[in-house]
């Protein structure tokens, strides 16, 4: 090997895989709390790691499936609406309660369809992450700090 030069890295594949049993939750979740979902396929896809956005790790993301991919889809189970990425080494440290509440979030930005019949998606706001409060706590300190000035302003926040 020439002087100054490093070896090559070996390139590891990502291994990417279809999550059913995820599925089978996200779909507890939709009736119990998503109603205007029931209607709308919505597969879970698991990647080796979870992404990191701001310094933190983002367990789940949300998307619309390209053309390309339902055409991949379609062909076994129909067209696909949404699909939920959950990477795979923070969503193997989490209890059950954990998850659920991951994927209710996720959930919480899937829409339904628009007035032109397309599926939509929508960031986060307010709403959502009250909803996700009220229904499991605060879990992390940031947001034990947010209950706790909402009670302080008085605002109409309950857990």
């Amino acid at each position: 090997m020439a002087k100054g030069k490093k070896p090559k890295k070996e390139v590891v594949k990502a291994e990417w895989r279809r999550l059913p049993e995820v599925e089978a939750l996200v779909e507890e979740i939709v009736l119990k709390f998503h109603k205007g979902l029931e209607r709308a396929k919505i597969a879970v896809l698991g990647k080796p790691t979870a992404g990191k956005r701001m310094g933190k790790r983002v367990i789940t993301t949300v998307h619309r499936p390209t053309a390309a991919m339902n055409a991949l889809h379609s062909e076994e189970q129909g067209e696909i609406h949404y699909w939920i990425g959950v990477g795979m080494d923070a969503w193997g440290e989490l209890d059950q309660k954990a998850k659920r509440r991951e994927l209710d979030r996720a959930l919480s930005h899937f829409i339904g369809l628009n007035e032109k019949g397309v599926w939509q998606i929508i960031g986060p706001d307010v709403q959502e992450f009250t909803d996700i409060l009220r229904r499991y706590g605060p879990y992390n300190a940031e947001l034990e700090m947010f209950v706790e000035a909402a009670r302080q302003l008085d605002l109409p926040f309950q857990e």
